[in-house]
């Protein structure tokens, strides 16, 4: 007998099995590139040329427009250079993290089956216990938190 996957457990683009969201990854990453109101990434360091006064600028990669300079050519400055190109890849996977956090206890909770199978509740369900869990509550307050400030929303 062929499992029926709920509908909203499907890509409303190509059909394709979600993890509760409504687009596969595919379809999620050019949503989130049309959407977003930051510049996408990737987002790259490099020296500055000599007749700028900074040392280092991050800039989208096939891009001209700075998003930061730096203006030592010290550890710390590299450091944060480093942190600040990363935000774009740390932000799409801390909400990829969440997603698979929240779909593998809706897993576990069901003790068998496959994610295609986890119903909108199940999933509203889980997310419930992992807040309510002790290690879960702090783990998905921070990405919720994190996942809030990089989109200006505190």
């Amino acid at each position: 007998m062929t499992q029926h996957t709920p509908e909203r457990l499907r890509c409303d683009v190509c059909d394709m099995p979600t993890l509760g969201d409504t687009l596969c990854n595919q379809h999620y990453e050019e949503q989130e590139r049309a959407m977003t109101q930051h510049t996408p990434g990737p987002w790259v360091i490099e020296q500055a040329h000599e007749d700028f006064p900074v040392q280092q600028v991050i800039h989208a990669e096939g891009s001209d427009r700075v998003l930061a300079v730096l203006d030592r050519n010290d550890a710390q400055d590299k450091a944060n250079a480093a942190l600040v190109a990363a935000s774009p890849d740390l932000l799409r996977a801390i909400k990829r993290l969440r997603t698979h956090a929240i779909a593998t206890e809706a897993l576990r909770a069901r003790e068998s089956g496959n994610y295609q199978e986890i119903t909108p509740q199940e999933l509203l369900d889980a997310e419930t216990r992992l807040i309510e869990s002790e290690v879960g509550s702090s783990a998905l307050a921070y990405a919720n938190a994190a996942i809030a400030k990089a989109e200006g929303r505190i």
